[in-house]
């Protein structure tokens, strides 16, 4: 955990916003539970829209005619006859994992587009809501990664941008850090007004 705690530490001191600045590392923040200004979660968004950009600029676009025949054998895996040995096979595939995991940073992507755009507070927090959802979706962002990544369809983290790095690692933090920092604090103060 105290490396952890360092890593994030450097990487916060690496960070190219300026001090005073939210960005995802804010996030990251254990000690502070405090709620953030609407400016600082329209920065942590904007921080974490490009992260996801950026990993997704190197994920290659899967052809029309694979996600379609992805979406197809979605449809019909509960079809009678389909044994739990195929759909363990179809769940594994390089297909599947190539078309799960962008869908799952595009709904990441579009829940924080929604935070930014949202008109009341109670609709941002259910677009944040959303996106922690998506981030703490752990399992499936780590096979998904690892399976694109023995694939060759995305490269090494050494090989990554900086900001594109360790999705596996640092996603569910930022999932965590959603609920911790942002969505946590304004249902208390949401409770405290209507005590």
């Amino acid at each position: 955990m105290r490396s952890l705690f360092s890593l994030t530490v450097i990487l916060y001191a690496l960070s190219p916003f300026p001090a005073g600045a939210a960005d995802a590392w804010t996030l990251i923040d254990t000690q502070r539970h405090d709620e953030l200004a609407r400016v600082d979660r329209l920065q942590i968004a904007a921080d974490l829209i490009g992260r996801l950009d950026l990993l997704l600029a190197h994920i290659p676009r899967q052809s029309p005619r694979e996600a379609e025949k992805v979406a197809d054998r979605l449809a019909t895996l509960d079809a009678p006859g389909r044994s739990t040995e195929h759909r363990g096979r179809f769940f594994l595939s390089t297909a599947y994992q190539h078309y799960q995991l962008v869908a799952l940073l595009n709904d990441a992507r579009s829940s924080l587009a929604c935070a930014t755009a949202a008109t009341t507070e109670a609709a941002e927090m259910n677009c944040w809501a959303r996106a922690a959802d998506a981030y703490l979706a752990e399992e499936r962002i780590d096979v998904g990664v690892a399976t694109l990544r023995a694939a060759r369809l995305l490269p090494r983290d050494d090989d990554m941008p900086r900001n594109a790095q360790d999705p596996r690692v640092w996603y569910t933090e930022f999932g965590r850090g959603i609920l911790r920092r942002i969505i946590t604090p304004w249902l208390a103060a949401l409770a405290a007004e209507n005590r």
